[in-house]
Order: C-alpha cells, then sequence, then structure tokens
C-alpha cells in the first residue's frame, strides 16, 4: 500500500509532528509504503526529529510522476495539489476545522472552509471533528483514527507522590503571536487564582512576557525537551 502525505512544510509544529508520527508507524508497524510529499519549495531546513530518519520526503514533481494507493492532504492549503497526484484514493487528515485560525475578514476563512465540500474521505483524530463532519458532509465517509500516546515521551511514572501542600502546578505553552491559541488570556487567567500557584509557561517567543506572575519561562524547546 503506497501512501502520500502532502504537507506544507516540515517545520516544527504540533500537526506537522502528528503527521510525521502516522507516516512513521505505517511505515514500521503496518509495512505500508508512506511517505511524505513536500508541495512548496523549501528555504529553510526540516525539523530534525528522529522519526523523519528512514521516511522519504517527495516534491510534489517527483509525486506526480508516481502511482499512489491513497493521497492524503494534511491542511487546507495542501488541497491545491491533491488531485494532481495520480491516486486510487483520495482524502483529507483533518486535526481541526481550519477555517477558526482566521478572522471574518480574511479570505482564507472561506478558502479553508470549502475544502469540507471536496469530493473525498476523511479521516480525523477527534470525535468531535468526525461528528461535525458526519452533518456537514453526510455523503462522504469519515474515519476515526486517534493518534495515541507516544509512551516514550509521556512515560508513566513508577510511583506517584502526593504534593498536597505544595502550589497548584500550572503549566501553559504556545506562542501569543497564534491570536486563536489565546495564551496571554491563560497566562492572566492563572494569574488571578487566589489559591497558591506555580505558573510554567513555555513558548519560543520569549520577549512577548512580561507578565507579571510568571515563575518560570522555558523556551524555545525540542519536540523531545
Amino acid at each position: 500500500m503506497k501512501v502520500g502525505f502532502l504537507v506544507n512544510d516540515l517545520q516544527l509544529s504540533g500537526g506537522v509532528g502528528v503527521v510525521v508520527q502516522h507516516v512513521h508507524q505505517l511505515r514500521s508497524r503496518h509495512g505500508f509504503d508512506a511517505r511524505l510529499v513536500l508541495v512548496r519549495e523549501q528555504d529553510d531546513p526540516h525539523w530534525a526529529h528522529h522519526t523523519l530518519e528512514g521516511i522519504p520526503v517527495e516534491s510534489l514533481a517527483t509525486a506526480r510522476e508516481q502511482p499512489w494507493d491513497i493521497a492524503i492532504g494534511t491542511w487546507w492549503e495542501t488541497a491545491f495539489s491533491l488531485f494532481e497526484l495520480d491516486a486510487a484514493r483520495h482524502a483529507m487528515f483533518v486535526q481541526s476545522l481550519e477555517d477558526r485560525f482566521y478572522g471574518a475578514d480574511e479570505a482564507e476563512r472561506v478558502t479553508a472552509g470549502l475544502v469540507l465540500d471536496l469530493p473525498v474521505a476523511f479521516i480525523t483524530e477527534a470525535r468531535w471533528i468526525r461528528d461535525t463532519l458526519a452533518e456537514l458532509r453526510p455523503d462522504a465517509r469519515c474515519h476515526l483514527v486517534r493518534n495515541g500516546m507516544d509512551k516514550e515521551v509521556f512515560a508513566g511514572p513508577a510511583e506517584i507522590v502526593p504534593r498536597l501542600r505544595e502550589p497548584l502546578r500550572v503549566l501553559v505553552e504556545g506562542n501569543p503571536s497564534s491570536w486563536f491559541k489565546h495564551v496571554g488570556a491563560a497566562v492572566e487567567a492563572a494569574g488571578t487564582m487566589a489559591e497558591p500557584r506555580h505558573l510554567t509557561v513555555v513558548s519560543g517567543e520569549r520577549a512577548a512576557f512580561a507578565h507579571a506572575g510568571i515563575d518560570r519561562l522555558v523556551g524555545p524547546v525540542s519536540q523531545r525537551e
């Protein structure tokens, strides 16, 4: 089974990390010939993630010359290239309703929403997205495929020691320049807590945080960190 996942780039982000993991698992655990297809020319080097090792990365030009069993778009912009691949089946991997990432006055909001009208099957990792797609597109097939948990990263401790008398530890992660993540509002909300708390913020945009009450500021960090 030859599967191509179309991506804009291979820079560090949560969405790209999920796609890379799915490709890695399809190759290592299921024996699929799963590959990444870059739909754009790249100016920056790829994100140096260990699971990228051994995964073929094709340009759109080379991908057009090959037959595929399944071609999967992974972000609304990749839909422009999806049908350029000679594939028996086409699908979109929907990790969010992507029109919500744009303001009401931005044209991209409309274009991102139109992707859900494409004649493709849908794959999603979230029940609420599956249920929403079932209402919007009752004619389309939609598959729920959970991301799972990477036990190498999120390993359970052998023993949990209660810390009943210590402050509540609050973690806020994200870049404040992504307005839809409301990172600033989360930091402010933690700052209004009446009970003792220890606030850690993880962000690559350290200079943007001038908030009083942040106990620890970390970042940027690698995915493994």
